[in-house]
């Protein structure tokens, strides 16, 4: 079994906000902004973002926003206040559920492969492009077309943390 870097996605967005003096909450819009501005840098695109109307400032606060994909996959976000500091304050967020991006995914078998004796492969695809949760059973099947113009399916594992586990030809 060949092991590899992670390609989950890793998100932590850290974002400065200014609070009216005497607030003692966020607005979840600003948060939504945030999730939707970092899924499009990254070249994805979410139909909606919800997270609680006001969440409340205090180091340590965690909170949960959902987001649609385009492929009408449903991702949970949870963040936590971080650090405030008068009426700013700054929080991290990151996506629950194991998750992978399929052009990363094909990008890194796609050299894997690579590195056999039968070269590379003429194409690898996992999937429809974007981002996705990994599924129950930790594998994403991709389709490979070999230097010899065989299709091949390819299994990839993932272990409960959403890294890379290894990988099977089948």
């Amino acid at each position: 079994m060949t092991r590899t870097a992670p390609i989950a996605a890793a998100l932590a967005l850290a974002a400065l906000a200014a609070l009216a003096a005497c607030s003692a909450k966020a607005a979840g819009g600003q948060v939504e902004k945030k999730i939707v501005d970092w899924a499009k840098a990254q070249g994805v695109e979410l139909k909606k973002a919800t997270c609680p109307k006001a969440i409340k400032v205090e180091v340590n606060t965690t909170f949960e926003c959902k987001a649609t994909t385009a492929g009408d996959e449903e991702l949970t976000f949870v963040g936590t206040i971080t650090s405030k500091s008068g009426s700013n304050f700054e929080y991290s967020i990151k996506i629950l559920e194991p998750t992978y991006f399929a052009e990363k995914a094909a990008t890194m078998l796609h050299d894997e492969l690579s590195q056999q004796a039968a070269g590379a492969p003429k194409s690898v695809t996992c999937g429809a492009p974007g981002l996705h949760k990994i599924p129950a059973d930790h594998k994403v099947t991709c389709d490979v077309v070999a230097p010899d113009d065989k299709a091949v399916k390819v299994v990839l594992t993932f272990k409960d943390d959403g890294t890379l586990d290894g990988y099977d030809v089948q």
